[in-house]
């Protein structure tokens, strides 16, 4: 059976050791009519050699080239524009796909037109070995129970990121939908949560539905270059994040952004992280006493677990 044709949207960056494994996890699928397109994003390593190279053993088309570098927003809304599929598919050049993943997403869209987006689950991947969930199934799959109103006011009531919602990769998202939505903002540094919550605006105004899978998808590869590792980028993501979707007031999202990112860095266990508390006593807008005090709380009395 043809169906709707699928857009694969590769974002890469510096990611030579890594892009073969995302491109050729698309070639044991158990759908065909797939097209992919990989932007490099200004990689000073030999990415778009290794790019080209598992293009020509691609069993559908693959095109691909390079820009100055300007971040995964701006890449991912030009992959949008260079899309010609039904179906968008978002991934990062340094993560992968489960085999023979595709069809049950795409065969929901293709049956029920009141959906706009179909998801699943998602599992780390690191040091070569499959790790935990990225966020609880149990907790993901209860989403499915929700209407999509409800839905948009579960991301108010949690800032968009403390219970995960929907990974960008493990989502499959009608073109139509995410064009009417508005798609990404190309000005952001990182806007994954400001998609969905475009586009379950989008939705509710529609009524339309989503869904969610219980299968595992999608692996998000944890290495040492990955985003959340950043102190700098979380921070300024975090506090871009909360003030661009007017949730809360600016001086509740310098404190959000920070509370956010604590999670990260008590996982760690590296507690000076000179980037993020520069840019937080220079921040006007934070509660200082506050903040120093959740510091000092979570080093001595980390069992509260407030962070």
């Amino acid at each position: 059976m043809t169906s709707g044709k699928l857009s694969v949207l590769i974002s890469c960056f510096n990611q030579r050791d890594f892009i073969a494994e995302a491109m050729t996890s698309f070639f044991e699928q158990d759908y065909e009519n797939i097209e992919m397109i990989v932007l490099d994003d200004g990689s000073i390593d030999d990415s778009m050699d290794v790019i080209a190279s598992v293009a020509q053993k691609a069993p559908f088309p693959v095109r691909f080239q390079t820009q100055a570098n300007h971040g995964a927003a701006y890449t991912f809304s030009k992959l949008a524009d260079m899309a010609s599929g039904d179906y968008l598919l978002f991934m990062g050049g340094d993560d992968f796909v489960a085999p023979n993943s595709l069809r049950q997403r795409i065969e929901a869209l293709e049956q029920n037109s009141d959906l706009f987006c179909a998801s699943a689950l998602c599992r780390h991947f690191r040091d070569g070995k499959i790790a935990e969930f990225s966020f609880a199934g149990e907790k993901i799959l209860r989403f499915n129970d929700l209407s999509v109103s409800e839905m948009l006011d579960v991301m108010k009531r949690y800032r968009l990121t403390e219970d995960g919602m929907f990974i960008l990769p493990a989502t499959i998202i009608r073109r139509r939908d995410f064009i009417e939505a508005g798609g990404f903002d190309k000005d952001m540094i990182g806007d994954d949560s400001v998609l969905f919550y475009r586009i379950f605006v989008h939705a509710a105004k529609k009524k339309r539905k989503f869904i969610i899978f219980p299968e595992v998808v999608f692996f998000y590869r944890q290495h040492g270059e990955n985003t959340c590792k950043n102190p700098e980028a979380m921070w300024l993501r975090f506090s871009e994040l909360y003030t661009k979707l007017g949730f809360c007031s600016r001086r509740q999202a310098s404190f959000s952004a920070y509370s956010t990112y604590m999670q990260k860095v008590r996982q760690s266990g590296k507690w000076y992280q000179k980037d993020i508390l520069k840019r937080i006593f220079n921040d006007p807008a934070v509660i200082k006493w506050l903040t120093l005090g959740a510091i000092c709380r979570d080093l001595f009395f980390p069992r509260f677990g407030r962070f």
